[in-house]
């Protein structure tokens, strides 16, 4: 029983870990795509930018959109890919 559990444990973790990275990708993809420079921290002025209005929309809508489609993905294979 415990040997199913850590199983079990392990796989959430791996899981979780692919998420994590998933939307690490797409967020930073987005980012850069729009302008706005990386997600990642820099310590320094360069976390402080100026951005166009346009451009932080257009990226949080393209946000909304990735996770319309992940939802939508993760829908259809709990449904068994249907």
């Amino acid at each position: 029983m415990d040997s199913t559990k850590a199983k079990w444990a392990a796989a959430e973790k791996a899981k979780r870990a692919k998420f994590a990275e998933e939307k690490y990708v797409t967020l930073e993809s987005i980012a850069l795509a729009h302008r706005l420079g990386t997600t990642e921290t820099q310590n320094s002025g360069a976390d402080f930018r100026e951005c166009a209005a346009w451009n932080i929309k257009e990226a949080l809508e393209a946000a909304y959109a990735a996770g319309v489609k992940a939802e939508r993905a993760g829908r259809a294979s709990s449904k068994g890919g249907k």
